[in-house]
Parts: structure tokens; sequence; C-alpha cells
């Protein structure tokens, strides 16, 4: 909001390829694991917040809400086929540690001069300071807090449940451990992508109400699967619980599009960026509470806590947005 989205998209994306230069080099000892884990949040938190705000605002004059799909859509692309054509090079050719990431230089080496021709879209620059930019803005605060909040988590607790947490749990399948992974990947962040139309059908609230059900089921299967070792139950789980991500995720974006000033968009995507984020350490807080408790047992409490958010999404649901445009 205050430097533009074009330079920071470009300086998150050179952090990127920086991240898989020390990834690379992480092979050969954890320091360079540890900095390109790093670098790549870092990238990936600038380059989701900024490019989501340029994206949204490089459709305007189109449809509401296709910005935020077109965001989530080329967010989610990256999340399915990265892991999947990353997972196959390693577990397929020479070089596991180092080839998929100087795949991925390759790639970035040609799209960032690309990205450098899209217009900017921020004429106006914020004045606002970083810490004051870091707020969610008053005539935002109801439809976020008590909506966008408690959905943010979830965005990414389903999917990581399915690729991170489950897959150790039920084993490998035919000693192809890290294709396998990606393919899960894959399948979730894909079905993301297919299952958004649905979601405008039926509204925001309604929208995330209904990734959040099907996320519900989704766990139910994981439990079984966990019980039986089923590998091909792990695939259903992974469709449920990526359309539980794809309705969610844009659910978020639409109601982040809807309630924001341009100005501030950039600062509130960033937001629910960040709140999306707890989720992914969902696969840690089952397996410690799993040590307590059997794995099923867990599965079926956090089903438990996605239903009364889906059940307050829908309590949500009948209660006005507050938009910008009515308070600009």
């Amino acid at each position: 909001d205050r430097l533009g989205r074009r330079r920071l998209v470009g300086a998150g994306a050179l952090l990127s390829a920086a991240a898989s230069v020390a990834l690379a080099v992480g092979s050969l000892g954890a320091a360079g694991l540890f900095t390109g884990r790093l670098l790549a949040g870092v990238a990936s938190g600038v380059v989701f917040s900024a490019g989501g705000a340029w994206m949204t605002e490089l459709s305007h004059g189109v449809a509401p809400g296709t910005g935020a799909r077109r965001a989530a859509i080329a967010m989610t692309a990256g999340f399915g086929t990265g892991p999947l054509v990353a997972g196959f090079l390693a577990e397929l050719l020479p070089a596991p540690d180092v080839l998929p990431y100087v795949v991925h230089l390759a790639l970035m080496a040609a799209v960032i001069p690309l990205a450098w021709r899209v217009p900017e879209t921020v004429v106006v620059r914020s004045p606002a300071t970083p810490r004051n930019r870091l707020r969610v803005p008053e005539h935002a605060r109801g439809t976020f807090w008590l909506t966008v909040a408690p959905m943010a988590p979830w965005v990414f607790a389903l999917p990581t449940i399915a690729f991170a947490a489950l897959p150790a749990e039920i084993g490998e399948v035919n000693g192809l451990a890290i294709a396998y992974s990606g393919a899960i990947t894959a399948i979730g962040a894909f079905t993301g992508v297919l299952v958004q139309p649905v979601g405008r059908r039926f509204g925001e609230e309604r929208g995330a109400a209904l990734g959040l059900a099907l996320g519900v089921v989704g766990l139910g299967v994981a439990m079984v699967a966990v019980t039986t070792a089923g590998a091909v139950l792990l695939v259903i789980v992974s469709f449920l619980l990526g359309c539980g991500y794809g309705l969610c995720l844009t659910a978020g974006l639409r109601l982040i599009e809807t309630i924001s000033l341009p100005a501030e968009r950039g600062a509130l995507t960033g937001i629910y960026y960040a709140l999306t984020y707890v989720g992914f350490a969902a696969p840690f807080l089952l397996a410690a509470v799993a040590s307590r408790i059997d794995y099923p047992a867990t599965l079926a409490g956090t089903a438990a806590l996605a239903a009364l958010t889906a059940v307050w999404l829908l309590v949500r649901a009948g209660r006005p947005i507050g938009s910008a445009a009515s308070s600009g």
C-alpha cells in the first residue's frame, strides 16, 4: 500500500529464488535448510499480500469477486503444481536434493521479467506508517474479526492435515513416499481451484460453511484411513479437505475485497493471510495431542471444532457485511 504492488512482488520473487539456492545448499547441512525455509516464508508473505491485492486491482471493472478468485487460483496452482512436479523429480530423477530447486530457479528467471511489465495499480500511496497499517480498519472490524478471523486458520489447516500429517500415519505407498506426498498435495490444491465457482453461488459465509462441512466429512474419512492404513482413502480425504480449502480461501478473499478500500487492501490481505498461516500448525498440534490420546480421537476433536465454526458462519450469514465503498 505504501510502496506499490509491483516493487514488492518483484522483491518477493527474488527472495523466493534465493530461498531455492539456500534449500539446495541445505542438503549439505541444516543451516541452509533453515535459512531457505525462512526466506521462502518471507517471500510467500510478501507475494501473497501484495500480489493478491495487485491481482484484485488488475481485475477492476469485471464481476465482483473475480479478482479474489484469480488470486486464489494463482496461489493454489503454485501449491498444487510445485509439490507434484518437485515430488516426481525428486523420486524419479538424479540429484533429488538439488534438481527441483534448479527447475524453480529457471522458472523464476523467466517469469520475473514478465511480471515487471505488468502495470502498477497503486497510484496514490498510503501515508500510514507500517505500524499503523497492520491494523484492521474500524469500518471492517466487525466483519473481519467475527467472520473472516474464525474461518481463516481452516484455510490451511484442512489441506496440511491431508498432505503433512496423514501420510506419516498411514505409511508409504510402494516405496514412493515423496511422489505420493506430492500427488496428495496436488489433489487437494487443484480440487480447491475447481470448487471455487460453487462457493460463489452460496455467498461468502455459506460457501465457507459448506467448505468446513466437507472438511468435517473428510476428517471422518481420515479417521477410517488411519485406523485401516487405507492409502486409497487418503485420496478421498485430500479431495474433501481440498474442497474446504478452496471454499474458505476464496470466501475470505472476497470478504477482504468487499470491506477494504484500495489504500488498505494490501495490509488487510496480509493480516488475513497471517491468520490463515496459523493452520499450518495443525499437523504439529495433532501430533502433540495424539501423544496423549489416539489419533482418530484427535481427528474427531478437530472435526468437532470445524463443525462449530461452520455453524457460527451460518449464524453470521444473515448479518450485513460492512462495505468499504459505503464507509468511504
